[in-house]
């Protein structure tokens, strides 16, 4: 058992609030969600898949003829509007191909699809304050539908304000359900289960696959990590069978957000702010697992930046750099005064996580890119023969940032419209999602927290990002 720590004062918070919502409005307080729009929407997930199939795996090619792409959006239910224990959603869409595009709009026309009732394919109802979603299927994870022992696809979801973990079963369809078994409760000493990873690797009887999660309130601000073992190799140390394991001590600092290198076999974590001096970089080597209170010792980013709390982070797709959203602020002044002081700015950063011979990671600072405020999530593009193109959400200023790391330029930024003075992705762009197409093209989905609706950038040629464009947006703004 994890040392106790008081959240009577969050928890009361919570409930106040919870309470003033419930005494105005028109809107009862435990009223289901709606499954016609999205209410804060927060994370993002693709699945890709034959229509018609109906024998597993039902995977494809992103704009194969025949493929469907199936975008996943987790709503948050952030204002407490609905249900406050279950009034967020799992929203599954069929998103139109371009031969679908009317023929009344130009050629860069924005296709409002507020109304996306005739493509949506499923939903289901989850924990409010919902965070970051993971999917399990054959394309995300090879060997979970077609190895020795074979699982239909799955999605994963915490709820900030259940402290659970949802397990929802993805039909072939596009369907969600939330069924027997969909309710998973976390450690109840860790608090605001937010990041959800997913981790698969081996083949045969040594295929393992798990999901890690990450927590944003913690005893001591200390850092932890549960892993939901769901495959358990036989190479693995006897004793340990599916199911939550015990939580995993990651050292000082909350862990925000995750990412797993398949090459080798880890798992990055970010962090939140635990003073200026220390900025943790940290990993989880899968095949050699730490023991509850034996950390990995961490990269500290403070050495090379001052004053500045790391937040999204993405595995370049060779496995050689991570790219770390940045939310800088004044070190110094912070240093002085005990406390965080407003950002002044937002970065990406570009390490070295190649393996070192001494162990661990190269961890060289190779770029530090200025970005907009309140950097959020970061996105590889792959591009076959040339370095990935990067994704930067910043909801602090309402602007998405493409970074190009072949040239080390910023080509395109996607910030206010000069027409309307509105964001052009809408009010605190967040969650990412990218999907490559069989023709070579790109398409990268944007939520807008706070315009409530998702923008599509097509990339007709990623080698050009200059020629992005927002194809389509789905959802009613609100």
């Amino acid at each position: 058992m994890l040392a106790p720590v008081n959240m009577a004062t969050k928890h009361a918070k919570f409930l106040a609030l919870a309470a003033l919502l419930a005494g105005c409005g028109d809107i009862a307080r435990d009223a289901a969600p709606p499954i016609d729009r999205f209410r804060f929407p927060v994370g993002l997930a693709l699945r890709h898949l034959r229509a018609g199939c109906t024998a597993a795996p039902c995977g494809c090619a992103a704009g194969a003829p025949g493929c469907q792409t199936v975008l996943q959006v987790v709503s948050s239910n952030f204002d407490l509007s609905y249900d406050t224990n279950e009034g967020g959603t799992l929203i599954a869409v069929r998103v139109p191909e371009p031969s679908e595009r009317p023929a009344t709009l130009g050629p860069r026309d924005v296709w409002d699809l507020s109304d996306f009732l005739p493509y949506r394919l499923g939903a289901a109802r989850i924990g409010s304050f919902g965070g970051e979603v993971a999917l399990l299927d054959e394309e995300h994870c090879p060997g979970w539908e077609t190895g020795l022992a074979p699982e239909g696809p799955l999605a994963f979801v915490a709820s900030r304000s259940r402290d659970r973990l949802y397990r929802l079963t993805l039909g072939n369809d596009g369907s969600v359900s939330c069924g027997a078994g969909c309710r998973i409760a976390l450690d109840p000493d860790l608090r605001d289960p937010y990041g959800v990873t997913a981790a698969c690797g081996g083949s045969g009887s040594g295929f393992s696959a798990s999901v890690y999660v990450t927590y944003l309130s913690t005893p001591y601000n200390v850092g932890f990590l549960s892993e939901l073992a769901l495959k358990v190799p036989d190479r693995l140390a006897a004793g340990k069978g599916p199911g939550l394991q015990a939580p995993i001590n990651v050292g000082l600092d909350a862990a925000r957000s995750a990412a797993f290198d398949p090459f080798a076999q880890r798992v990055f974590m970010t962090g939140a702010f635990s003073g200026p001096g220390y900025v943790p970089l940290r990993w989880l080597d899968l095949a050699f697992p730490p023991s509850a209170t034996n950390p990995p010792p961490p990269l500290n980013l403070a050495t090379r930046v001052f004053g500045a709390e790391t937040t999204g982070i993405a595995v370049s797709s060779d496995g050689t750099r991570a790219y770390i959203g940045l939310r800088l602020y004044d070190g110094y002044t912070s240093a002085a005064v005990g406390a965080r002081t407003p950002d002044i700015g937002g970065a990406l950063a570009v390490l070295d996580v190649t393996p070192a011979s001494t162990g661990g990671i190269g961890g060289q600072l190779l770029s530090l890119i200025p970005v907009g405020i309140g950097p959020t999530e970061v996105r590889v593009i792959p591009r076959p023969g040339l370095a990935d193109l990067v994704a930067v959400s910043c909801n602090g200023d309402g602007s998405l940032w493409l970074y190009d790391d072949a040239s080390g330029l910023v080509p395109r930024v996607f910030g206010i419209d000069q027409a309307t003075g509105t964001p052009i992705l809408g009010k605190q762009p967040a969650g990412l999602a990218v999907e490559s197409r069989a023709d070579g093209s790109a398409r990268l989905y944007v939520g807008s927290f706070g315009s409530h609706f998702v923008s599509v950038i097509r990339l007709d040629n990623p080698t050009d990002p200059r020629s992005a464009w927002v194809e389509m947006r789905l959802g009613m703004a609100q």
